[in-house]
């Protein structure tokens, strides 16, 4: 980095270095480290995050890929002869790559959105279908335990 003097980079110990490391001996002659491999920066990096076991390791995932929203429309869209021999077709390839990239991702979100109430509708018509069956089941029990009680009361002695 260049700039003021005192304002140089810094590696802490645990970062490798990636470029070949001069030492001097007692002899005064150069030698000249081997560069590290990424076999090297990986096991060095083992190395480091083992010393500290009991540290957990945070691991950062996306969610969902960056993508940026599509324009509600594309302006200034030329046809394809427009320019054809010059290099204005470079800008109409640009823009049609962009328009198309848009249709696909409006196409995209409109068939999540149709399979997400698909779904919605198939787990409604399903939870319907369930309380049918289970309030079917429920008028059974409840039959067969009043003809139970009845039963009971029939078999008790009058006094």
């Amino acid at each position: 980095m260049h700039g003021k003097p005192g304002n140089k980079r810094r590696r802490s110990a645990d970062q490798p270095d990636l470029v070949a490391q001069e030492t001097e001996t007692s002899d005064n002659v150069l030698l000249k480290k081997p560069k590290k491999t990424m076999a090297d920066i990986q096991r060095t990096e083992i190395e480091r995050l083992m010393k500290r076991i009991d540290k957990p390791i945070e691991i950062e995932v996306s969610a969902q890929p960056e993508t940026s929203t599509p324009r509600e429309f594309v302006y200034n869209v030329k046809g394809s002869s427009s320019g054809a021999s010059s290099n204005d077709f470079v800008k109409y390839q640009h823009m049609r790559r962009k328009e198309h990239q848009r249709i696909k991702t409006i196409e995209e979100e409109a068939a999540k959105d149709e399979e997400r109430q698909n779904y919605d509708e198939e787990l409604n018509r399903q939870r319907l279908k369930d309380e049918e069956r289970t309030a079917k089941n429920r008028a059974k029990r409840q039959k067969r335990k009043k003809a139970k009680a009845v039963a009971a009361n029939k078999k008790q002695p009058q006094e």
